[in-house]
């Protein structure tokens, strides 16, 4: 009984295997240097706790359409949607003899 040739056999062209990989040649750059870490910024979030609240839809959305408003006419700055939440709290908080 004649011995099967293996699997390896299989997957050869001519003399040479498909399954053996040739070798990389060697990376002719030196690697890079590790970049070192940009200072960090300061992080808009100091001082600041996540508030999620269930609001109406129509609220939302004037609320979004007046933020975008204010910014359009006079820039980003106090002029997002945390800033006018912030300043509606605080003037309830004042209403209420709180602040």
């Amino acid at each position: 009984m004649a011995k099967k040739p293996g699997l390896s056999a299989a997957f050869t062209i001519g003399e040479q295997p498909i399954l053996d990989v040739p070798e990389k040649p060697q990376p002719t750059t030196p690697p890079k240097a590790t970049p070192t870490p940009l200072p960090s910024r300061r992080d808009h979030r100091a001082n600041r706790q996540a508030f999620t609240v269930w609001l109406d839809r129509d609220l939302v959305a004037k609320i979004r359409e007046l933020s975008r408003d204010l910014v359009t006419e006079h820039g980003r700055a106090g002029n997002s949607i945390e800033a006018l939440v912030t300043e509606g709290i605080e003037h309830i908080l004042a209403k209420h003899e709180r602040s």
